[in-house]
C-alpha cells in the first residue's frame, strides 16, 4: 500500500472489519461506526490500546483485536463496552496486564469470553479477573509462559463454569495451559 493512502475498512451486516498489514499503528475510534455489534481489527502493527478507545462503541458485542502487535493495554481501554460478550486479544505481544484492565467492563453482566492465548504473559496480578468472573464462562490463557497464577483466580466462585476443564500443566518448564471453558 502506498504511503499516505487510506487502508481498507469495511462495514457490512453490523460488522466493522479492518485488516491491514501496512500502516494502522493505532485505532482511530472515529472511523468505527458507533452502532456496530462486531469490531474486527486484525493483522496490524498496533502496539497499544489507550484509555477510552471504545468509549462510544457501547453496542459492540464482539471485539476482535487478535494478530496485532499489542503490548500495552490501558486500564480503561475497554471502558463503556456495556454489551461486550467476547473479547479476543490472542496472538499479540502482551507481557503484562495490570489490575483494573477489565474492571470497566464489570458493569456488563454479559461478558462470557476473554481470549489471551499466545501472548507473553508470565504472571497475572491478583484480582485481575475478579470484576468479570460472575459472567465469565471462558478464559483462554493457553501458550503463555505463565510461571504463576494468582490464588484468587482459582478461589473465585465459578458458577456456570465446568471446573473439569480447568487444567494446569508443565509448571517446571514454565509453560502453563489454563483454560476455563463453558459447559458443553
Amino acid at each position: 500500500m502506498p504511503s499516505g493512502s487510506t487502508p481498507k475498512a469495511e462495514l457490512s451486516d453490523g460488522i466493522f472489519y479492518r485488516q491491514c498489514q501496512w500502516d494502522m499503528v493505532y485505532i482511530d475510534p472515529d472511523i468505527i461506526p458507533d452502532n456496530v455489534e462486531t469490531i474486527k481489527i486484525t493483522g496490524n502493527p498496533i502496539s497499544a490500546i489507550p484509555a477510552r478507545t471504545f468509549a462510544s462503541k457501547g453496542s459492540c458485542r464482539f471485539l476482535y483485536l487478535a494478530y496485532n502487535e499489542i503490548h500495552t493495554l490501558d486500564t480503561q481501554a475497554f471502558g463503556f463496552l456495556t454489551a461486550l460478550e467476547e473479547l479476543y486479544l490472542n496472538h499479540n505481544l502482551i507481557k503484562e496486564l495490570k489490575k483494573g484492565t477489565f474492571d470497566m467492563i464489570s458493569t456488563n453482566p454479559k461478558l462470557k469470553k476473554i481470549d489471551l492465548q499466545d501472548n507473553f504473559l508470565s504472571t497475572l496480578p491478583s484480582g485481575l479477573f475478579s470484576e468479570v468472573m460472575s459472567s465469565l464462562q471462558e478464559l483462554n490463557l493457553r501458550n503463555n509462559p505463565l510461571v504463576t497464577i494468582p490464588y484468587d483466580l482459582a478461589s473465585i466462585p465459578m458458577e456456570g463454569i465446568d471446573e473439569s476443564k480447568l487444567e494446569v500443566n508443565s509448571w517446571y518448564s514454565h509453560t502453563v495451559y489454563y483454560s476455563i471453558s463453558e459447559r458443553c
